[in-house]
């Protein structure tokens, strides 16, 4: 299993449409940087109706129908006890992450949601800790949300701990999206620790070129084709 902390901001987005296997067992999210409206920083999870190929979940499902679609599940994390160390409530075992409705995708409605699980391995269930229902974003309201989750069932305190998000859409396409970025979870980690200490680029950097994002260099002309700037956030 892992051991904390945990912590996933998707930032290999540029290399692999797909979460890392390092910290997660299912790929059916799209890693990518460029679905979110001011990612927390550069790479997020989108939440869709599309299976990891890029299918619809079920292609003649009604406009109107919500049903299962993506998950993200985590690796095994140990949540037991280190050489040192037994975990436990006081330890102030956090989980937090942000969440975006539509970005630059497909508003999700009332009846899709996104959700968040965790296990308890010893008796081998699934407990639903947080979910938010799908709205409709006004033109102002691009914002991430941030949520900060407790854990503190004994039950959760276990070497083979797991989370995962997953999302109700419509089956038939790529909607319905939900934006999901900097993941973290790990112990000492206080209810009023807002800050992010962390500087990150947001969006991929402008092409140095003026008509496109690349080509080949013995047509490259520095006086037609380079661009007149260049820009990164």
């Amino acid at each position: 299993p892992l051991n904390l902390p945990f912590f996933d901001d998707f930032s290999y987005s540029y290399k692999s449409p797909y979460p890392s296997s390092s910290y997660w067992l299912d790929s059916s999210t799209y890693v990518n940087s460029s679905f979110a409206i001011a990612p927390i920083s550069l790479g997020v999870a989108t939440f869709d109706g599309l299976n990891k190929h890029g299918y619809p979940y079920s292609i003649n499902a009604p406009v109107n129908f919500s049903g299962s679609a993506d998950t993200l599940t985590s690796n095994p994390i140990n949540l037991k006890a280190t050489l040192t160390h037994t975990y436990s409530a006081s330890d102030s075992v956090f989980i937090s992450f942000y969440y975006q409705a539509e970005g630059f995708g497909d508003a999700p409605e009332a009846n899709d949601s996104l959700c968040l699980d965790f296990f308890k391995p010893s008796i081998n269930k699934w407990n639903k800790v947080w979910g938010v229902k799908g709205y409709n974003p006004n033109s102002t309201d691009t914002n991430f949300y941030r949520v900060k989750i407790a854990i503190t069932d004994p039950l959760y305190f276990d070497s083979l701990f797991q989370f995962r998000f997953r999302n109700k859409a419509t089956t038939s396409g790529s909607l319905d999206h939900w934006n999901l970025d900097y993941i973290q979870l790990k112990h000492f980690y206080y209810y009023n620790d807002t800050l992010l200490d962390d500087v990150a680029f947001v969006y991929k950097p402008s092409s140095f070129l003026k008509n496109y994002s690349v080509m080949p260099y013995n047509q490259y002309n520095r006086t037609v084709e380079m661009g007149p700037k260049f820009r990164n956030f």
